[in-house]
């Protein structure tokens, strides 16, 4: 039996009157996936957030790995091993694929960007997870090469999903929540 990495009791949001979550309680254990299921606006996404460290819980607590579990931003929930894919995409069109991916977390040396060590990460991590992606890709050439014309506005959704993907795995954290995408039904590819 794997042992439980994630623990919520009793979570509860409220965002001013309406109440978002009533008391919901998950467990996460190691090695398993699982899935967070229900209607537009049932709150998975909220409860992802709070275990996240985006937004705090009005009431319950939590315990990762173990220990008492509060993040007070994203940057300590990443410490401690919880990286989030974000629903609400965004990638830098006129950076490269490489530069998309650590969003704020870019290996330095002193003050400075090391691209040798960006890339080098980016390489060895779009290899296991997206071989076909470019890490030296301009995002925007990309979308370009990979998705036909027609289709662009699809191909950006299923590109910046791959790369958003991707980026939460850069850090090898222990738990990686992602909301399922937002796909929109009207999209349609034309042949």
């Amino acid at each position: 039996m794997n042992s439980v990495l994630l623990e919520m009791w009793s979570i509860r949001k409220s965002f001013g009157e309406i109440p978002v979550l009533h008391g919901v309680d998950l467990d996460v254990r190691a090695g398993e996936v699982q899935a967070v299921v229900g209607e537009n606006g049932a709150g998975k996404s909220t409860l992802m957030r709070i275990a996240a460290g985006i937004i705090a819980p009005d009431a319950g607590r939590m315990t990762f790995g173990g220990r008492e579990f509060a993040p007070k931003s994203p940057a300590s929930a990443l410490r401690a091993g919880m990286a989030m894919v974000h629903q609400e995409l965004s990638l830098a069109r006129d950076l490269t694929v490489a530069e998309n991916l650590p969003a704020g977390r870019e290996p330095r040396r002193g003050w400075f960007l090391d691209g040798k060590k960006l890339f080098g990460r980016a390489a060895a991590m779009l290899a296991e997870f997206c071989p076909s992606i470019n890490p030296h890709a301009m995002v925007g050439r990309e979308l370009a090469q990979l998705y036909p014309a027609k289709a662009v506005e699809l191909g950006d959704i299923l590109l910046r999903e791959r790369i958003s993907f991707s980026a939460g795995l850069t850090e090898r954290a222990s738990l990686c929540p992602f909301p399922p995408p937002n796909h929109r039904e009207e999209i349609e590819i034309a042949t």
